[in-house]
């Protein structure tokens, strides 16, 4: 204990209630120091609590307790602790000590006294002690099931992941409704057999960090599989605060992952899957760098959501399936969703809100000349155009070909969209007169002058769209019944006789008379990026030259 002065204490002078003793006595004082009291102030307690700002503490392990005291003399300060368990390596001037907790776990109070050596303060918190989750002991065991009870009497009140954890190959790991995981910095529970998380709405089941308030988003490793056969089921449950909240790349011959009401907040990645199926309903990826990554997986979600990811909310590569059914991406700071490597997914009745892309196509995506993104039925804000959704998609240059039709559709106002796709909206088959010049393509010039020869020039037909649709169509069929032959413009030239068909990406194609009627018929059905085909004819005059 440090020295004191006079200066450093009140001062008080023993003396009677007459004013005028008590003058007399003020003034012997002055004079005489001996009849100064020097006044000791006890420290006072203003917290006591688990250092690392933990939630709860693990059973059988050693935590560090962190005392808040002050003392208005500024005098040393010694702590004393007490409690059930028992206590070591003490810091006096930090206010810390170690906790070697008991093995039993529920509520524990742990008793702290500061002392300035005169005078003290008694400080009592009580601390919940969960059980811990280890490779010895990674929860109860009958027959091929695992279990983490919980709610019961007597059961724990969490469960702590103070190392890393697998379980192993040939159990089955089930997670009640309402279990509570706190997860230690850098740990990972691994599940080399199967995994059941059985939570309900109200009694979710949460892993998270174990640190309160915690945003980390790498603070533990997350729930990662070995190669496993069984089906993956997570229900009404949280998974926070992990490097990847569940990992599912080495799951080779996995029969699914289903998700339903389920949430991935503050993770690295919410979910990184390599070729797995996976069935998602009513979940969510939010504040994630990435929502979910998956590679060659089957993806089907309804009604999930992704928002506020600081990347993209979906990342597909090589993956086939239907988003659908309200899904909601909104405040994704990437692309709400990146595709490249041959992605096919279906994208319907959805809600984009995005300030950015909504869509970012990559490299090799659909391959050349592969089917479009199918993005029919969505909401795309109000009042937005087909020009400004367009306007949301991001072509990503790679090694193969990015340059794929994109063919949005939103359903007017007060309509229902279902699987209708917009009608194909037809003006007519427009014929260039005499004169119109072929490309003198060698393989056909006999042709041709045969035709010219007879005084029956080539004609140019083409077809008329409303321009505000010229992007949802791509396949032309021309026919005519009349004799003739029909030259396809465009990259690859051929003739085609009736009764066939001819093929063309662009809407063009060249007819050339055979015989001598006075009109001939020529019909041209149209179909759009959703299937539905719609025929357009024309008959006309063919004047000889």
């Amino acid at each position: 204990m440090r020295s004191r002065s006079s200066a450093d204490k009140s001062i008080r002078c023993l003396a009677p209630l007459a004013a005028a003793v008590l003058l007399a006595l003020l003034a012997g004082c002055a004079s005489d120091p001996s009849s100064v009291e020097i006044i000791n102030h006890a420290p006072i307690f203003t917290d006591l609590g688990l250092a690392g700002d933990r939630i709860h503490v693990g059973s059988g392990t050693s935590t560090s307790l962190d005392a808040d005291a002050y003392d208005t003399d500024g005098d040393d300060l010694t702590y004393s602790w007490s409690g059930p368990g028992s206590f070591s390596q003490f810091n006096h001037q930090a206010g810390t000590a170690t906790w070697n907790v008991p093995a039993a776990y529920g509520e524990q109070m742990v008793t702290c006294i500061v002392s300035d050596g005169e005078a003290s303060d008694t400080l009592s918190a009580t601390f919940t002690v969960g059980r811990s989750l280890t490779q010895s002991n990674y929860g109860d065991v009958a027959g091929a099931e695992v279990s983490w009870p919980t709610g019961g009497v007597g059961d724990p009140p969490s469960y702590v992941l103070v190392a890393d954890v697998t379980i192993p190959a040939g159990l089955h790991l089930t997670v009640p409704a309402g279990c509570r995981v706190l997860c230690e910095s850098g740990k990972m529970l691994e599940i080399s057999g199967g995994l059941t998380v059985a939570g309900l709405p109200g009694q979710e089941v949460v892993f998270e960090a174990n640190d309160q308030g915690s945003t980390a988003t790498n603070h533990w490793q997350g729930i990662a599989f070995a190669s496993s056969a069984e089906v993956v089921e997570i229900e009404s449950a949280e998974i926070r605060n992990a490097a990847t909240g569940l990992d599912v790349t080495s799951q080779e011959g996995a029969a699914g992952v289903l998700l339903s009401a389920a949430s991935f907040l503050h993770c690295g990645k919410g979910v990184n899957a390599v070729a797995v199926a996976i069935a998602a309903d009513a979940t969510s990826f939010s504040t994630c760098s990435t929502g979910m990554r998956a590679d060659d997986c089957e993806l089907s979600l309804t009604s999930c959501s992704f928002t506020d990811n600081s990347g993209s909310g979906l990342e597909a590569y090589r993956c086939r399936g239907r988003i659908e059914e309200e899904c909601f991406f909104t405040g994704n700071e990437g692309p709400a969703i990146v595709l490249s490597g041959g992605s096919y997914l279906e994208f319907h009745d959805n809600s984009f809100v995005e300030s950015g892309y909504v869509f970012s196509v990559g490299g090799g995506y659909a391959g050349p000349g592969g089917p479009a993104i199918d993005a029919r039925c969505n909401y795309w804000g109000e009042g937005v155009s087909q020009s400004s959704i367009l306007a949301q998609i991001q072509y990503t240059a790679g090694s193969e070909s990015a340059a794929v039709g994109f063919v949005p559709w939103q359903a007017s106002s007060g309509e229902s969209c279902g699987d209708t796709p917009p009608p194909a909206l037809l003006s007519g088959i427009e014929v260039d007169g005499p004169g119109h010049l072929l490309w003198g393509d060698p393989d056909y010039a006999d042709e041709v002058l045969l035709n010219m020869d007879q005084g029956f020039p080539p004609r140019l037909l083409r077809i008329q769209v409303d321009s505000s649709q010229e992007s949802f169509l791509y396949h032309y069929d021309w026919s005519t019944p009349d004799a003739g032959i029909l030259f396809v413009s465009g990259g690859n030239y051929g003739q085609v006789t009736w009764p066939a068909q001819a093929d063309d990406l662009d809407g063009s194609a060249v007819y050339l008379m055979s015989t001598t009627p006075d009109s001939i018929r020529v019909a041209v059905t149209i179909t759009d990026t959703w299937g539905q085909a719609v025929q357009a004819d024309t008959t006309f005059v063919y004047t000889r030259r």
